[in-house]
């Protein structure tokens, strides 16, 4: 069974991005986001990979988009239900969606876990994260963090998987997923 998974940080009001950036500077928050991805195939927008300041080659990697990308390796399919399909085809555990705005909205139908970090902080954006519809989703696993910024890690699941065992950092155990 393929676990869908949602992955994203905003500001405490809920700015993922401004002008195809990020709006802040946060390296404790970049690990847990490589910890929580490594080694998981990553479903992203065009304008998200256009944006990263690194390219993620050789990592497993799908770009939606309309058109193809410019000197890139990376497989490009028209729509998130492709780039599942290419998930499922080839015998993916997680599939993570990294983004954009749009494809979190999209995903937030299909999605079954969401990583979700909030900076306490306020910044200056025009682009929003998805809201968590509280009738699909469960809040299960909060980890608050003080320092010179302040964070809270959250992790989210669909109520129908509710009980599943959860890991101490990220979220899913994949080997109890599915099991009754």
């Amino acid at each position: 069974m393929l676990v869908i998974s949602m992955i994203y940080t905003s500001s405490q009001d809920g700015v993922i991005g401004h002008n195809n950036s990020i709006p802040w500077k946060a390296n404790l928050e970049l690990a847990r986001y490589e910890g929580a991805t490594k080694n998981k195939l990553l479903i992203m927008g065009r304008n998200t990979w256009l944006s990263l300041p690194v390219q993620l080659e050789p990592r497993d990697i799908i770009v939606i988009s309309s058109t193809p990308l410019p000197d890139s390796k990376v497989p490009v399919v028209s729509s998130l239900n492709a780039a599942l399909a290419i998930a499922t085809k080839n015998n993916k555990k997680e599939a993570i969606i990294i983004g954009g705005a749009r494809l979190f909205q999209e995903a937030m139908l299909v999605c079954h876990v969401i990583y979700k970090s909030t900076l306490l902080i306020d910044v200056k954006g025009n682009v929003y994260a998805p809201i968590i519809p509280a009738e699909r989703f469960k809040l299960v696993w909060v980890k608050n963090i003080k320092g010179n910024t302040a964070y809270s890690y959250q992790t989210f699941l669909v109520k129908e998987w509710e009980g599943k065992k959860l890991s101490a950092d990220f979220g899913l155990l994949l080997a109890k997923v599915g099991s009754k």
